[in-house]
């Protein structure tokens, strides 16, 4: 039997990011169903030589051509000059990038096989941020310009850095805005997470919440944010002018400067002022920020444990949970 055409290539993708790992695990619901295997690596659980050696030893004897993109995180991955000796002995498409957004590094470019305009695409990709359907394009782009298929693929999107959330509406922020007010008769609970969740398709936990909130009766929304540190004027809120209003929240309020929720739960692990390392921190700007939404706000934490542990455990939240 012939083996079929896709499965003779294969693109690898090894990184220190599990973001990078979840947004791609993402993307495969978005790629045709004859797309060529993807795989991935995570690098931190690489400890010696041997982990690498063993990974493509097993790519090898496949007899596939593979892809290899590398996104990392400093220095110093086990066996990563064994992989460079076989990338280039065996003339394997290898693509090395800084998982740092934003960041050029030359020696990074100099592990490359490819062309710098592969190069310079793929990096696009991931400072255009991890989302899914930036990952989608990025692996479609790969398949096209090196394996030589005709999948298509659209340029890298940039995400904002905040936004509103629901799991079952589009996430453009007027449209999620126009069905809270629609049925704005019962009261609505806000949830705060991490842009990074949002982006890596990693938002099971929120939708959960969301629906045991919507369970009760009430409306229920997310709101993704990179940091409730970028600031701006709000010149009402409502009624009051905040000099310094985190940006993200402003997406609860509505044209008047009315608050859109009656209760907010924060999922973030880090507070919004600034600590003082010489002396107390003081809650400065945020404290009246807070105050001027008016709603009560709770904090969720998020652990790193599985639900059986937690119920197992004396203890209940690990130290590390509670701390963050």
């Amino acid at each position: 039997m012939t083996e079929p055409i896709n499965d003779q290539f294969q693109i690898l993708l090894l990184t220190h990011s599990s973001t990078d790992i979840l947004a791609l695990e993402s993307a495969k619901r978005l790629l045709p169903i004859d797309f060529v295997p993807i795989e991935t690596v995570d690098l931190t659980e690489l400890k010696e030589d041997n982990d690498m050696i063993d990974i493509l030893d097993k790519k090898r004897a496949s007899g596939s051509r593979i892809v290899i993109v590398v996104r990392l995180l400093g220095r110093g991955v086990p066996g990563m000059q064994h992989l460079l000796d076989i990338v280039h002995k065996e003339h394997i498409d290898l693509v090395v990038v800084s998982g740092i957004a934003g960041s050029f590094e030359p020696d990074l470019t100099a592990m490359c096989t490819v062309n710098h305009d592969v190069i310079n695409e793929v990096i696009k990709y991931f400072n255009a941020d991890g989302y899914s359907m930036n990952m989608a394009n990025m692996l479609r782009y790969l398949a096209d310009t090196l394996l030589k298929f005709g999948y298509g693929y659209n340029k890298p999107i940039e995400q904002p850095n905040h936004g509103l959330y629901h799991p079952r509406y589009s996430s453009e922020s007027d449209q999620v805005e126009a069905t809270i007010e629609h049925n704005n008769a019962k009261p609505t609970v806000g949830i705060i997470f991490y842009r990074c969740h949002f982006l890596s398709g990693n938002t099971s936990f929120v939708d959960a919440l969301i629906d045991e909130i919507e369970a009760l009766g009430l409306n229920a929304i997310g709101l993704f944010t990179e940091s409730l540190r970028d600031d701006q004027p709000c010149d009402n809120v409502n009624g009051k002018m905040i000099e310094r209003f985190p940006t993200a929240l402003t997406h609860l309020l509505n044209e008047d400067g009315k608050c859109l929720v009656d209760v907010l739960i924060s999922s973030m692990a880090f507070a919004m002022g600034n600590v003082n390392p010489d002396g107390p921190t003081l809650g400065n700007w945020s404290t009246a920020a807070i105050e001027a939404l008016n709603v009560p706000v709770l904090q969720a934490i998020n652990s790193v444990g599985t639900r059986q542990e937690w119920e197992l455990s004396a203890r209940g939240l690990s130290p590390l949970d509670t701390a963050m």
